[in-house]
């Protein structure tokens, strides 16, 4: 009997980390580029608790949140989800933040057109 309990014991742990793993998924919205408010989402539901950590340069407690990256470079976002009875589930998304584009004008004062 004590063998029992311990293979349902193990099933329903099993059961919990895969329901958690599929509900942890880091969603990004927004244009990736220096100075743009980038959303970021997940689908999780149930939960206690919600900690972004936005690649050591902020971090938000919030179920969506907004954050703007000041420089370009690749970029890691971690999500962490507290559940009040089974295992916290953990999320990673890498991208690049792109530098704005340089404008080039040459204008002279003969230039006589409004822009």
């Amino acid at each position: 009997m004590d063998k029992l309990k311990k293979i349902i014991l193990l099933f329903f742990i099993s059961i919990g980390i895969q329901l958690v793993s599929g509900q942890c998924k880091i969603n990004l919205s927004g244009v990736p580029c220096v100075g743009n408010s980038l959303t970021f989402s997940n689908n999780s539901s149930g939960s206690s608790g919600i900690e972004w950590n936005f690649n050591n340069e902020g971090v938000s407690f919030q179920t969506t949140a907004a954050f703007v990256f000041n420089s370009p470079g690749f970029k890691t976002v971690y999500l962490k989800v507290n559940y009040p009875s089974i295992p916290s589930c953990f999320d990673t998304i890498t991208f690049e933040v792109f530098p704005l584009p340089e404008i080039k004008s040459k204008l002279t004062t003969a230039d006589s057109q409004c822009i």
